[in-house]
């Protein structure tokens, strides 16, 4: 579960996107105090800050601009903007987002999930398993969509099962499988053909008949 915190000393107004975020699955919280934010980002383990910009005697912006040189997590500046100066202003301290606190509740759920999922994969560009470094290092140069990332390394997590069709279609793809929907094998197949451009063998994909698909690590 992702952990996000906002920081706002109002913490009634914030309630709302506290709960909203809660209901979608994430873990989060709401610390008024910046200070206190910078200390808890210092001990815990975050995934996303959203901080509102215009706290009393500037501190909302000092806080964004000491996180963003502290700590890697990516940032959401919210507040009500009035013009573009004020949203340039907030990017250069280091926010990589800004919003207003008019837009849709349903805006700031969707820039969560999408910021979120932008950390995930560049994890996940850095952390694809394999016993040999060189290895290692021509998979990460894949150029590779973000749904074929997605495939890939969860076939690589499961390195040697062989992982159904159903499963990957379900987990990964995120939708309902049909035997008639050839959406996947259309991105395996485009994940071998850029494999082979990059000298790296087709096969490491096998398709298991009757089954789905299982990657082998190079002996």
């Amino acid at each position: 579960m992702s952990r996000i915190i906002i920081v706002d000393t109002d913490r009634t107004a914030s309630a709302p996107n506290q709960q909203q975020l809660f209901q979608a699955g994430y873990e989060c919280q709401v610390l008024t105090c910046p200070e206190k934010a910078l200390n808890f980002l210092s001990t815990e383990l975050i995934d996303l800050v959203i901080s509102e910009v215009n706290l009393p005697a500037v501190q909302g912006r000092a806080f964004i601009q000491r996180a963003s040189q502290r700590f890697a997590m990516p940032i959401i500046a919210w507040s009500d903007f009035v013009h573009s100066e004020q949203r340039t202003q907030t990017y250069r301290l280091g926010a990589d987002l800004c919003l207003t606190k008019s837009s849709n509740s349903n805006e700031l759920l969707a820039s969560v999930y999408a910021m979120l999922r932008r950390v995930s994969i560049e994890q996940q560009r850095k952390h694809l398993v394999s016993a040999d470094m060189q290895f290692n290092q021509r998979l990460k140069r894949l150029p590779l969509t973000t749904t074929e990332m997605d495939l890939l390394n969860y076939l690589l997590q499961r390195s040697g099962d062989a992982v159904s069709k159903i499963e990957l279609q379900q987990r990964v793809l995120q939708r309902e499988y049909s035997p008639f929907d050839r959406n996947l094998d259309v991105h395996i197949s485009n994940i071998r053909k850029k494999m082979i451009k990059t000298g790296l063998n087709m096969l490491l994909i096998k398709t298991v008949r009757g089954v789905g698909y299982r990657f082998e690590l190079p002996k």
